[in-house]
């Protein structure tokens, strides 16, 4: 058994291994062996040597949760397991790509431009997609001016109705629109009275009074 490290031989090059048949069992990557098949290869004879490993991609989509519309410059960031990060933007499609993932679940933080943060969960065990649904600048939009729109409308709609109520009430007639009382007995008067109805004294104009002046 032979273990390599980057530490000492970068990239991975001019390694020196003894004559035999050696077997590829463990590659890690952030502390997870990667290794998805074994692979052996014989020294001296095969002069390169491709292992499948079982990393792979993630494609992560943020879209408004109210809107649907896909939200650009999005960050995403999630902890490897070596407690290492990995950071990805998401472009003008909403979309972003954390990749060569080793497998494992995933908690993944979004934050958003001028929007809400937001945490969700994967658990990635191969090449995959997730859309994340967050609230972007649309959605704090339509939060803050539904309420707004809804209350200028119940006013307007307070308003008509309250016209219509004046327009359909019926209007008083100027000759029957009291105007004053009698100075004598105190009976209500109207405009077209020119004595009381009930003393039938002489009705004259005062200057508080609404209406016609009597004649000389």
């Amino acid at each position: 058994r032979v273990f390599y490290t980057e530490s000492y031989y970068p990239s991975y090059r001019n390694l020196k291994i003894d004559t035999g048949s050696w077997t590829v069992d463990r590659v890690m990557w952030h502390t997870v062996n990667v290794v998805g098949q074994e692979a052996t290869v014989p020294v001296p004879g095969t002069p390169s040597l491709t292992v499948q490993t079982t990393v792979s991609s993630l494609r992560l989509r943020v879209v408004g949760v109210i809107s649907g519309l896909p939200i650009s410059g999005a960050s995403a960031l999630t902890i490897l397991p070596d407690t290492t990060n990995a950071t990805a933007k998401t472009d003008s499609s909403g979309l972003a790509v954390l990749a060569q993932l080793p497998p494992g679940t995933y908690y993944l933080r979004i934050t958003v431009p001028y929007g809400i943060p937001a945490i969700t969960s994967h658990d990635l065990l191969g090449p995959s997609e997730l859309t994340a649904r967050v609230l972007g600048v649309a959605e704090m939009l339509i939060i803050v001016i539904t309420p707004i729109v809804l209350s200028v409308f119940v006013v307007i709609l307070a308003v008509r109705r309250e016209r219509l109520r004046a327009a359909s009430m019926p209007t008083i007639p100027p000759s029957i629109a009291v105007t004053g009382n009698c100075q004598n007995c105190g009976t209500p008067l109207h405009v077209t009275d020119v004595f009381c109805p009930a003393c039938k004294t002489s009705v004259r104009a005062e200057p508080s009074q609404v209406g016609p002046s009597p004649g000389p």
